[in-house]
């Protein structure tokens, strides 16, 4: 890395579509260089981290990371974490972003729908009304059976949600019952479909 010129765009470009994690090394122009950012994003979302606070705030940018990994939504600007449109696409890729939206938005019903039939376990991240609004709830738990333990005290209890959870709880178990069976949700499901 000691013979790298961080300034040259042509040769730092190079580097960001093999690893656009290397965007760190970059210097603060380049970091501020439309090109060699969305080539950076494009190849890791993680890339996002290192891009100037004028590209995090770019929609272009930030949509074109690549959302496999919700976490790095983080990176977003805050302006954009509350963008109805960016917030929906990210979502759509991956659920868990849900958890860096604004909570303005973590309170959208269409928004968190979309994020808890991606991933159950986003339903964690919704705002308090929407984790006791039904629609949400069944959603959540026909994807990830524990994530009924995210959902209100009252849903919880509800028999026809407990069912649906209880069904998507059997297609993880093969996977190591011993584990599943330890998971506090597991056991509350089970309690519930009990009293039935």
């Amino acid at each position: 890395m000691e013979d790298i010129n961080w300034n040259d765009k042509k040769e730092v470009l190079k580097l960001v579509q093999q690893d656009g994690r290397d965007l760190k090394y970059a210097s603060k122009e380049l970091r501020n260089d439309k090109d060699i950012v969305m080539a950076a994003v494009q190849r890791s979302g993680w890339a996002l981290e290192f891009a100037s606070e004028n590209l995090r705030n770019d929609k272009d940018v930030v949509l074109a990371a690549g959302w496999q990994k919700g976490y790095t939504f983080r990176f977003a600007s805050k302006e954009l974490r509350n963008d109805r449109e960016v917030v929906l696409n990210v979502v759509q890729q991956n659920g868990g972003a849900l958890e860096f939206a604004s909570k303005k938005l973590r309170n959208d019903k269409d928004i968190v729908l979309k994020a808890v039939r991606k991933r159950g376990y986003a339903l964690q991240y919704a705002s308090k009304k929407l984790r006791n609004d039904k629609d949400i709830v069944i959603a959540a738990v026909r994807q990830d059976g524990l994530s009924l333990q995210f959902a209100s005290k009252k849903l919880q209890n509800d028999k026809e949600i407990a069912l649906v959870a209880l069904q998507n709880l059997r297609k993880a178990t093969g996977y190591g019952k011993e584990i599943v069976l330890q998971n506090n949700a597991f056991q509350l499901v089970s309690k519930i479909y009990k009293q039935y």
